[in-house]
């Protein structure tokens, strides 16, 4: 991809972002992208073959953002592996509480079974979540201080844990986000550890 089509297919992803932010997920409509971007419907084909395209592409740029965020978090942590798996959990459920972040972690509930339709995308995406978390699993693992011998297995059971509670969180919103993340830590550390977590 040249550096002028790249630039084109960024432009349309920032005012695909721009367009969300004032209409939602649902009023996005490829004409309000081109004239958000200022490039022609022609420009917009060449990248996307239509509006799940770009959706799909928002999805992935979401992904990395949060990817980020993630490996940020971690190398901000404590280096012990149960730190880490906790403050790999706690950054993915504060994007449920936080203002400008929980509408686009509701991309994730919403356009799910949008990703179905490119498998390819969801791999990519769901590897750039869950790596920094299986790192620290490994770690855990490789100094017994987790009881598994997959860590791949056992950091996605705790990704879908995760999941699961910011999908809930999300659609609900009734209960603290801080009590949440508290439960998704202690649970998921009891079953890495294989032994009861104090309260904390």
């Amino acid at each position: 991809m040249s550096d002028q089509s790249a630039d084109q297919r960024s432009r349309l992803v920032r005012a695909a972002w721009t367009v969300v932010r004032r209409s939602g997920f649902d009023g996005i409509k490829v004409q309000l992208v081109l004239k958000e971007s200022g490039l022609s419907a022609r420009t917009f084909y060449r990248h996307f073959a239509d509006k799940d395209s770009l959706l799909v592409a928002l999805i992935e740029d979401e992904y990395g953002a949060v990817s980020r965020r993630l490996r940020r978090a971690l190398t901000d942590a404590d280096p012990d592996p149960a730190a880490q798996v906790s403050a790999w959990i706690r950054e993915m459920l504060l994007a449920a509480s936080s203002p400008d972040r929980a509408p686009r972690a509701r991309l994730f509930s919403s356009y799910h079974a949008l990703m179905a339709g490119a498998p390819g995308a969801l791999l990519r995406s769901n590897q750039m979540i869950i790596e920094p978390l299986e790192a620290a699993v490994r770690k855990g693992e490789a100094a017994g201080v987790f009881v598994g011998d997959d860590p791949h297995s056992d950091a996605q059971q705790v990704a879908r844990l995760t999941a699961g509670a910011l999908n809930e969180y999300l659609a609900t919103e009734d209960s603290s986000i801080e009590q949440l993340i508290d439960a998704v830590v202690r649970f998921a550390l009891r079953a890495l550890t294989g032994s009861p977590q104090p309260a904390s």
